[in-house]
């Protein structure tokens, strides 16, 4: 996936197992590793950082993919405290924190979803067959 100026392979979590474990027990991510959180709808999704070990930057997505609110440096030592986005998003980027900064990835950002190295045609949802699926292992 590109999101602002930096491209990073993302994980996808989408059955509801799946986004409620999210990136729980994580030890590290390299600079380029995330997760996506494919949503059937858009809604206030909202993240909590239960079990996190390390911090992250939330970004929330619309449905055409643009960026529609940030959050920058979730500490593992906020929870309990609940991240909301200040608008319905159908998707939510789990990146390294400072990666927002680092590729200037600002509100009205618009990422893009890659198939290993061709575009993925719009219209076609990048997350069916999960081909960006790959194993961030804690």
């Amino acid at each position: 996936a590109k999101i602002g100026s930096g491209e990073f392979l993302l994980r996808v979590a989408q059955t509801e197992s799946e986004r409620e474990r999210g990136l729980s027990g994580v030890t590290a991510l390299a600079k380029d590793e995330g997760m996506l959180f494919s949503f059937p709808q858009n809604a206030f999704h909202t993240i909590w950082m239960k079990n996190m070990l390390i911090p992250i930057d939330i970004i929330w997505l619309s449905d055409e993919f643009f960026v529609i609110d940030i959050r920058e440096n979730a500490s593992p030592d906020s929870f309990p405290e609940i991240f909301s986005p200040k608008q319905a998003a159908r998707f939510v980027v789990e990146l390294p924190a400072g990666s927002a900064k680092a590729s200037s990835i600002t509100i009205g950002s618009r990422a893009e979803f890659f198939a290993g190295t061709s575009p993925i045609p719009n219209g076609i949802s990048p997350f069916k067959g999960g081909f960006l699926n790959q194993e961030i292992s804690p």
